[in-house]
């Protein structure tokens, strides 16, 4: 039961690792990083106690779970990365749309963050 749990909670980990991973390569790509290490670094911390508490430790419902995530999001372009404001928010609605896309899409209750039932 213990290392069940252990194991889950390293898939977790490594889950919310690879999503600021994600969300950080794709608003690089559109977007200039910002030179302020300590913002990218707040930022990325931020969003990663996110996405590792929306699985087990918050339970939310579906809705605010969406808006919460895509306020994070934009957090994370806000602090760090340096552009234009409007750009920031529709590369991260964007973001969020694929992340939604993918988790419907996957049907596997273990990441559909978005939409549990």
């Amino acid at each position: 039961m213990l290392i069940n749990q252990l194991y889950q909670l390293t898939i977790n980990i490594a889950l919310a690792v690879f999503s600021v991973y994600l969300l950080n390569a794709y608003l690089e790509i559109f977007l200039v990083i910002n030179t302020n290490r300590n913002k990218v670094l707040i930022s990325n911390l931020i969003f990663g106690v996110w996405q590792l508490s929306i699985n087990k430790l918050i339970i939310l419902p579906q809705t605010i779970n969406i808006i919460i995530s895509i306020l994070m999001t934009i957090l994370v372009a806000s602090l760090a990365f340096k552009d234009n404001y409007w750009k920031k928010i529709i590369f991260s609605l964007l973001f969020n749309a694929v992340a939604a896309d993918d988790c419907t899409s996957s049907n596997y209750k273990q990441t559909n963050r978005y939409f549990r039932k």
